[in-house]
């Protein structure tokens, strides 16, 4: 290659560089009101699948929260989808803060939010913590690490320890709510025998509110399949 040749495509290189270059002073980042737009967002891009009258929920008396992923937010995908979020909201958190002294909030892990299996005493625990409340929510859905862009699922079938789970929670005389996070579609088994299924998808750093939004009727769920 000639030389002028090379300074030629160098110059333009270094010209689109001082383009996008700022210039003055840096704007003023509005974090919050993009994340109460965020918020706003995931609320309305959530789908209430089923609703047999068990929400929108009072805040009052006992709630149980079931779920890893009630307190360890599934929000963004995997691989090259991730972005370093500025705040993420956690359900448990937020359902908490949402009622206040109204009601009382009791919360066990039911499985691991990293794998989705879960332990005897996982069940366990989740089965005597739902027992002693006016009605459950239950937080479940697909770990990061079964579906990717780095590779096919090979099923569309929650982890069967949640399955077990959420089968077993409706099993007992309380009202149990589904929470749905995941980036493709689910088989959902027990969808006949729970009293209700919010599919919220990977709801981005305000998810966990916006899931407790539509949870109280603070918001409609917009989305539809």
């Amino acid at each position: 290659l000639d030389e002028a040749e090379i300074d030629r495509c160098v110059t333009r290189v270094v010209a689109l560089i001082e383009r996008g270059q700022h210039r003055g002073e840096r704007p003023t980042e509005a974090f919050e009101d993009h994340h109460r737009l965020a918020r706003r967002a995931a609320a309305a891009g959530s789908v209430l699948l089923s609703n047999d009258g068990v929400l929108p929920l009072s805040a009052t008396g006992r709630i149980a929260v079931i779920g890893g992923f009630a307190t360890q937010p599934r929000y963004q995908g995997a691989g090259s989808s991730q972005v370093a979020a500025v705040q993420v909201e956690v359900a448990l958190d937020e359902l908490r803060a949402r009622v206040g002294q109204d009601a009382t909030v009791v919360h066990a892990t039911g499985y691991d939010a990293r794998t989705g299996n879960s332990s005897p005493e996982q069940l366990a625990e989740a089965l005597d913590v739902a027992r002693s409340a006016d009605v459950v929510v239950c937080f479940a859905g697909l770990p990061a690490a079964v579906e990717s862009e780095g590779f096919d699922r090979s099923t569309i079938d929650l982890p069967a320890d949640q399955v077990r789970l959420i089968e077993a929670l409706a099993a007992l005389p309380v009202p149990v709510v589904v929470v749905l996070n995941n980036g493709g579609v689910v088989h959902l088994p027990f969808a006949e025998r729970v009293d209700a299924i919010l599919e919220c998808w990977l709801g981005g750093q305000a998810g966990g509110g916006a899931a407790v939004d539509v949870l109280f009727g603070d918001a409609e769920p917009g989305g539809r399949l």
